[in-house]
């Protein structure tokens, strides 16, 4: 039986893409050249995503200290999970980067009159925290976009159940190893090893 898939809904899609778009600008941040204003805006973006995950960072990172803000909030419920960190952080850069919003009205090539909702801005820092505002904080766009723990790519979630962990098939096979494997008691070789009493 050949079952089509629902497509999304226009908002829902719109908004992954949008996510898709920030997840972009994050890990493009290690190529931009450190004085760039790009990786300056989105590094300050990367530390308020940060804390909204319940993803802890990686060894390096620890090693570079990077995360010390939260690894000093540890939660035992939900580790670095800090919305209200997120929230200040956020809050902060908005009020000195103020977005104007607006309605605009066109005509299209049909000449039917099109209505659209945007934003006005004159700063790279007002598009990104628009992007957040629009697309990570509405209809908890946090529980959709994740670091992958194996490679420490942002990647959207697009699954339905949001419980997606790794960004491909293949960071699951890496993180997946023989040892951990050996670890959780579980099938190396076709043959399941016994625990000792």
């Amino acid at each position: 039986m050949n079952r089509r898939r629902k497509k999304l809904p226009k908002f829902v899609q719109s908004q992954l893409d949008g996510l898709d778009l920030i997840a972009l600008h994050l890990n493009s941040i290690p190529h931009w050249d450190k004085n760039h204003e790009l990786h300056s805006i989105w590094s300050k973006m990367e530390g308020i995503i940060s804390t909204m995950t319940d993803q802890p960072p990686s060894e390096k990172e620890e090693k570079r200290g990077t995360t010390i803000l939260t690894q000093s909030h540890w939660s035992p419920n939900k580790r670095y999970l800090l919305p209200g960190m997120a929230i200040s952080g956020f809050n902060f850069h908005a009020k000195k980067n103020p977005v104007s919003l607006i309605i605009s009205r066109q005509k299209s090539k049909t000449g039917v009159i099109e209505i659209s909702a945007g934003h006005e801005t004159t700063s790279l820092m007002q598009s990104a925290l628009f992007f957040l505002w629009s697309f990570y904080f509405q209809d908890k766009g946090w529980e959709r976009l994740k670091r992958c723990p194996q490679c420490r790519q942002w990647f959207v979630d697009k699954t339905r159940n949001k419980k997606k962990d790794r960004c491909s098939p293949h960071c699951t096979w890496q993180w997946w190893s023989r040892d951990r494997r050996k670890k959780l008691n579980h099938r190396i070789n076709g043959s399941k090893k016994r625990k000792e009493d």
